[in-house]
């Protein structure tokens, strides 16, 4: 049995930049890696291990293809 938790609970273990990232997606969905990649600082590879992560948490999902997707936040 699994325990869902609250959203507030998910955000506050996440880092700095997985919450700058959520908030880039936020703003616009259809914000690309490299995108991400320029606005943080960090290395594309480093954006999509957080975006697996994120939605491995299911916080993030994708929706569509990986040129024609976008992004959605599935906290509130």
């Amino acid at each position: 049995m699994s325990l869902k938790m609250s959203p507030k609970i998910v955000t506050k273990q996440l880092s700095k930049r997985q919450r700058i990232i959520l908030q880039l997606i936020e703003d616009d969905a259809f914000v690309t890696t490299n995108e991400m990649s320029q606005k943080t600082g960090v290395t594309t590879r480093t954006i999509k291990r957080d975006l697996e992560y994120l939605q491995e948490q299911r916080i993030l999902a994708r929706e569509g293809g990986r040129k024609e997707g976008r992004w959605i936040l599935m906290i509130d």
